[in-house]
Parts: C-alpha cells; structure tokens; sequence
C-alpha cells in the first residue's frame, strides 16, 4: 500500500487530472450539444446523402425511379414470399397466407417455382 497508496489517494489523482464524470460529460455536452441535437444532425446529414445519391441515380422526389435505355425494359415486379415455408408468391406482405414475408421479384419467385396466391393475387 505504501508504493501505490490508498483508493482516496488514486481517485483524488484521477479527479484533478481528469476531472469528475460530470464535467466531463458537460464538456461534452458543451462540444458536441445534446443528444436529441446530434440525433437531428445525423438524421438531416443522412437524409441529404440520400436524396443526393437518389437524384443521381435518377430518382425523383415522389416519382418511381425514370427507365433506363429505350423503355424496354420492364419495371420489375415485386412480390412476397414466406422467409421458411410456402410454395406461393403473394402480392402484399401483409396477406394472411404469408409468414415472416420476404420481398422478391416476380421472375425470380416464379424460377423458384413458386404460384401465386389466390387469396391476394387472385384467380389466373
């Protein structure tokens, strides 16, 4: 005890090198403001880049993405399929047939051999 002294005697150390939780953490607050501040400053950076990089790919505001090339190629369809079990595609994740929904396209779930449902798709 004698070549590394008492815990009051650290804890004092520390506390005048470093200071207290509590200015520390108010010098935080001083720097970087609150959390609901930050939050804010995040979400508003973020929601930037996106609508950024959106327009770049040429997306508009509101509007389903502009087709590429000559038009020809088709807007893909999307359809749900159970994550685990199930043969069929449905066309909204919240029908009663599909559990724990997957999103898909429709080419994709009908190479994997799944139907649609007739529940939500209709009848063929």
């Amino acid at each position: 005890m004698r070549e590394n002294g008492t815990y009051e005697d650290g804890y004092a150390a520390a506390v005048s090198e470093k200071g207290t939780y509590e200015s520390g953490y108010a010098a935080a607050l001083e720097e970087n403001g609150s959390y609901e501040e930050g939050y804010d400053r995040g979400y508003a950076e973020g929601r930037a880049e996106g609508y950024e990089a959106g327009r770049a790919e040429g997306y508009e505001e509101g509007q389903p993405p502009a087709a590429s090339g000559s038009g020809a190629a088709a807007e893909q369809q999307t359809v749900w399929v159970s994550r685990y079990l199930g043969r069929r595609y449905h066309s909204t994740p919240d029908c009663s047939r599909v559990i724990d929904p997957v999103q898909i396209t429709l080419e994709e779930a009908e190479r994997e051999g799944y139907s649609r449902c007739s529940r939500c798709c209709g009848e063929e």
